[in-house]
């Protein structure tokens, strides 16, 4: 029985780190497009590309880390992601930060 307590000790503190992981992802995800939409508020045609294409890029680009790692964007791939998808060039990063 002593077994059954470990192994179920352990599912629930993978579960926590896992969710954790997960729920960091979900927040960065949500604050990312915020911003990025606010960039192209007056641009209809960004607004969009980003709307159609953010889920599929920020995935292809954001890793969840490791055990000793936080979560992390590659800013440019991902937004050379959304760009090369949109087709045309709405984003680029300048200075570390979005424009």
């Amino acid at each position: 029985m002593n077994w059954v307590k470990i192994v179920a000790g352990v599912a629930i503190a993978l579960g926590i780190v896992f969710g954790s992981k997960l729920y960091n992802k979900s927040q960065t995800a949500g604050e990312v497009k915020k911003n990025l939409l606010a960039v192209c508020a007056e641009d209809t045609e960004c607004t969009g590309a980003v709307k159609k294409h953010f889920d599929l890029c920020f995935d292809a680009h954001y890793n969840l880390g490791s055990r000793r790692r936080s979560g992390n964007l590659d800013g440019s791939q991902f937004t050379h992601c959304i760009n090369e998808k949109a087709g045309e060039p709405y984003l680029a990063l300048h200075n570390g930060g979005m424009n």
